[in-house]
């Protein structure tokens, strides 16, 4: 990599995912756009994800292994490392769509015109199939991210001023991407899939924790009738999965013919 700063910087954020982050350095690795700097932050695993790392360090402009507060602090060390103009966050688990994403997005990353650039997201079923989850084409306030973190690419200048709040654990990128619609910033919807989502992220996995998070941002930066809006719609949601979530732990109750058999 010459001296100038890159276009593009990679940050991946991992602890102890031995078994999916060679996935996710590989499709950074593998893209055929090679104007961009990768950085990997690992907040001090111990099941062997380090051992991985250490295969492909040569090819990793930096590394930090360190204890952190959480995935968006270890995000924020990444973001004041970047040199690049433009930041993407792919963290463990997640990969980029295919080996020609940054040469796709290279052309309105060149362009002083937009502050953000965001696509869409892959969606891998339980069979192997694969769904494509379009982003809101046109940037909103609502009472969720209208894409996914991974399909966005963040002028780096702009992350570096703000960075993600930490006090936030779980819904810190929704904050950053609300503020910036709130404030101004100019976002392009470049279509077409940027990344291959894991379901496994810990957004996901305790989605009614990350939507009370949701709520507890709509309270700081929404007003009035926009902001009753979204929490209604959050407070919906919330006692909706909690009922699901009631039913599936709920024991079975045997059928008559069980009983019976249990009974004989």
């Amino acid at each position: 990599m010459d001296a100038r700063s890159p276009l593009f910087t990679i940050v991946t954020v991992v602890l102890n995912d031995v078994k999916k982050v060679e996935g996710t350095i590989r499709s950074v690795l593998l893209q055929k756009f090679s104007d961009y700097e990768y950085i990997v932050v690992d907040g001090g695993s111990t099941d062997g994800t380090l051992d991985v790392i250490g295969r492909y360090r040569d090819r990793i402009d930096r590394l930090i292994a360190e204890p952190d507060r959480g995935i968006y602090d270890a995000m924020n060390k990444g973001i004041r490392e970047a040199k690049g103009k433009w930041i993407n966050f792919m963290n463990s688990g997640d990969t980029f769509a295919d080996e020609n994403v940054l040469r796709k997005l290279a052309d309105a990353a060149v362009s002083e015109r937009w502050d953000i650039l965001y696509g869409d997201v892959i969606i891998p079923g339980k069979n192997g199939e694969r769904q494509l989850r379009r982003a809101n084409p046109e940037p909103c306030n609502i009472h969720r991210m209208f894409c996914c973190h991974q399909s966005t690419f963040v002028r780096t200048s702009l992350m570096k001023a703000g960075g993600f709040d930490i006090n936030h654990p779980l819904s810190a990128d929704f904050k950053f991407f609300k503020q910036c619609f709130v404030s101004g910033c100019r976002f392009r919807y470049v279509g077409g899939p940027v990344a291959i989502f894991d379901k496994s992220g810990i957004s996901n996995v305790h989605r009614v924790r990350g939507l009370r998070d949701n709520v507890q941002v709509i309270k700081e930066l929404d007003q009035g009738v926009l902001r009753v809006k979204h929490l209604v719609k959050l407070y919906y949601t919330i006692g909706y999965l909690g009922l699901v979530n009631l039913f599936r732990s709920r024991p079975s109750q045997p059928d008559l013919a069980s009983r019976e058999k249990v009974e004989h």
